[in-house]
């Protein structure tokens, strides 16, 4: 168990009762990760500490999110040898490139998280918080978290670590007909969307790219998530 204090850990009772007997919506896992924000082990757990300290600062101007943004971006500059930019990369018609792409035509500096580095993560977080959470309850809490970041803000200001170039742009969700949500950034400056996260297996009952805020409900036990008085999907097995 992490070094808490005797109140805090009266409060991590109620969530973990929250999380093991799957009653939790986005608005609980927000009192959660502000919780054990601080207690976090980065090392082992950056997405979730990402995710912690986003709770608190909706605007991301560091973290993995936020570096992934930043290092595809500085792809497309040229450097020297002591990392100074001193120019832009150029395609054949000599206009500044998008992005730069690697063999496999994924977006290069770009650090997606695969769905198996989260569910390694949420063993971590069971582990240091005595909670139990099972692979259904991994895909709602990050149903959730996906929920709550959506339209939150990357940007690059005087607090950020990494500067050389300035970042600008929002965490978006993307809900397709093959039964999957995926988060993902959007540049406001050039105009595309890479892939940060994705969770397949799930029932899209509405697919789009989603512009309206939304939020999770449960109704009979079941995790939905909405916008407006649309239901976008619920956290069950996709048939």
């Amino acid at each position: 168990m992490t070094n808490m204090t005797d109140k805090e850990l009266l409060n991590l009772k109620y969530y973990k009762e929250k999380i093991e007997k799957r009653k939790f919506t986005e608005y609980d896992i927000i009192g959660f990760l502000v919780l054990i924000r601080e207690h976090i082990n980065n090392n082992i757990n950056p997405i979730f500490h990402d995710f912690a300290n986003g709770t608190a600062h909706r605007t991301r101007n560091q973290g993995i999110i936020y570096d992934s943004m930043y290092n595809a971006e500085l792809e497309c500059y040229e450097l020297d040898e002591t990392g100074n930019i001193i120019g832009l990369k150029r395609n054949s018609y000599g206009k500044p490139i998008m992005c730069v792409l690697t063999d496999n035509n994924k977006v290069k500096g770009y650090n997606g998280i695969e769905y198996n580095v989260w569910l390694e993560e949420c063993k971590n977080i069971s582990k240091q918080f005595n909670i139990k959470i099972t692979p259904m309850i991994a895909k709602e809490l990050l149903v959730c978290m996906f929920s709550i970041f959506h339209r939150a803000k990357i940007k690059t200001n005087k607090f950020s670590q990494n500067k050389k170039i300035k970042i600008n742009g929002s965490l978006e969700l993307f809900i397709k007909e093959d039964n999957s949500i995926s988060l993902v950034t959007s540049d406001d400056n050039k105009k595309y969307t890479v892939c940060f996260m994705k969770i397949n297996d799930i029932t899209v009952l509405k697919s789009n790219f989603i512009m309206e805020s939304v939020e999770t409900f449960r109704k009979r036990g079941i995790l939905y998530l909405k916008s407006n008085d649309d239901i976008l999907l619920k956290v069950s097995k996709s048939k």
